[in-house]
């Protein structure tokens, strides 16, 4: 039985672990979208003011309105020129919503639902004028979320979402109010883990090949 060549097997278990990340991926949902939320006091839930998700097989598109919507930070930011500013959070929709699915179907989002957003820490960049503080801050972040949407014809399913992208907050500060607002964007983009597979795979071929004992003439 011939054996097979190092570099060739190298090549058989690239494929394989391929086809696992692929499979292991295929469950979360990257979305791209945007979630607002401000007008509220520091320290209170503010007021969800929109709400744009696009994943493979759904969008929704919500200005909520007329839901009952809140983004709750997990930490106060304190209105001070260079200060450590935290921007992880969560948003809460107490109502349903719409989501149109691929086929052209409609569908229910089951609520209350939460999307969870973990940001990095950030130092805020302040201007006063008159009697008024205000500063921003920018900051990778990542969302997580399990929904479920019900078609008006078929029956309910989950999705677990997640998301990557920026969120850019403003806080401020006058003598009788502390306030902000505050935006998570996500991008759909490649999974980092299957970008570093690419890489490393292809450096274990290259290794193999340089390795491969020639042939006597």
């Amino acid at each position: 039985m011939r054996r097979v060549p190092p570099a060739v097997r190298l090549v058989m278990v690239f494929v394989a672990c391929l086809g696992c990340a692929a499979f292991a991926a295929a469950d979360p949902i990257r979305v791209s979208g945007l979630v607002d939320g401000g007008g509220g006091e520091l320290g209170t839930p503010w007021n969800a003011e929109d709400l744009q998700l696009f994943g493979n097989g759904f969008s929704i598109g919500s200005s909520l309105e007329d839901e009952v919507a809140f983004v709750q930070f997990s930490t106060v930011p304190t209105v001070a020129p260079g200060a450590s500013v935290d921007f992880s959070g969560t948003l809460l929709v107490n109502d349903p919503i719409g989501a149109q699915l691929d086929d052209n179907r409609f569908a229910l989002v089951t609520a209350p639902f939460t999307l969870s957003f973990h940001a990095a820490p950030a130092r805020l960049s302040c201007t006063t004028t008159s009697s008024v503080t205000e500063c921003t801050a920018a900051a990778p972040v990542t969302m997580t979320g399990d929904l479920t949407f019900t078609p008006l014809d078929g029956a309910p399913f989950m999705r677990h979402l997640v998301g990557r992208g920026t969120v850019q907050g403003t806080v401020f500060r006058t003598p009788s109010f502390e306030g902000g607002g505050v935006r998570y964007t996500f991008a759909s983009t490649p999974e980092p883990a299957t970008l570093s597979l690419f890489t490393l795979g292809a450096a274990m071929i290259l290794r193999a090949a340089r390795r491969r004992p020639r042939r006597q003439p």
